[in-house]
């Protein structure tokens, strides 16, 4: 049976300008992530990302640190609106 494997973005960038940014600590827990799941030999068949780019930046870190890593696909089906509206 396959599995899912959801995974929350890394700490984004508080109080920046631009919130939607990893912020150092969690482009290092995006990395830290992907290579916990190498070690375990994981394998993806697929990988989506939601369209935020904070979303996309962990999910292309993660990806980074495993073999055979699939291409990243994102999903459009729903976008939250800015803090700031």
């Amino acid at each position: 049976m396959g599995s899912i494997y959801l995974i929350r973005h890394g700490q984004a960038s508080f109080g920046a300008e631009d919130y939607d940014v990893l912020s150092s600590l969690g482009e290092r827990q995006s990395i830290l992530l992907g290579s916990h799941l190498a070690q375990t030999g994981l394998r993806l068949d697929r990988a989506l990302s939601g369209s935020l780019i904070r979303q996309a930046h962990t999910a292309r870190l993660v990806l980074e640190q495993l073999d055979k890593a699939p291409e990243l696909h994102t999903c459009l089906l729903y976008t939250s609106p800015s803090p700031r509206d």
